[in-house]
């Protein structure tokens, strides 16, 4: 049994031809690129639409992946702060062997670039003017030669992460 191809094309009729011709020269084809301008118009719109939906779902996912980012690093770095203040114990008691208390600063000063690197940042306080936001205090002081409401000493360093205090500065604040 052998099978042969039918590789002959469709005839293409002259009256399907005629017809073709006279559709397009008729007087409807100005109905028909109406419909068409509206029909591509409308595409037009949905995709427009589309595009502004997906431009505010991409802003809206990189926020919440900075928010949950920013979320992750302020709980972590909470968790290190009082590794901070024991190594900051540390290097404030005097030690017999130099080499031991060295090794201490050294791993203070590397948590101090991590946190650093991460964006977190220690509170300024000695000196500085009072601020809620960001100091707590713990007591007053009466003091002529410092300026109302000065920070004249600090008893537990404050930290933030951007805009986001992480802990509080716990000071001492000057009252005349």
């Amino acid at each position: 049994m052998s099978k042969t191809k039918n590789t002959q094309e469709p005839e293409i009729q002259e009256d399907d031809v005629r017809e073709y011709e006279d559709a397009l020269l008729n007087d409807d084809s100005e109905a028909d690129e109406a419909e068409f301008l509206a029909l591509i118009a409308e595409e037009k719109e949905k995709y427009l639409r589309l595009y502004a939906e997906y431009e505010n779902f991409r802003r809206r996912s990189k926020q919440e992946r900075e928010s949950l980012f920013s979320a992750v690093t302020a709980q972590t770095a909470g968790s290190f702060l009082e590794v901070y203040d024991s190594l900051e114990a540390a290097v404030k008691v005097e030690c017999a062997d130099a080499s031991y208390k060295k090794g201490v600063e050294l791993t203070l000063e590397k948590l101090k670039a991590v946190f650093s690197s991460l964006g977190i940042e220690e509170i300024s306080a000695v000196g500085e003017k009072f601020d809620p936001e960001l100091h707590s205090a713990v007591t007053s002081v009466s003091d002529e030669e410092k300026d109302d409401g000065e920070i004249v000493q600090q008893f537990q360093a404050g930290f933030r992460l951007g805009g986001t205090v992480l802990r509080h500065a716990i000071v001492v604040v000057n009252n005349r």
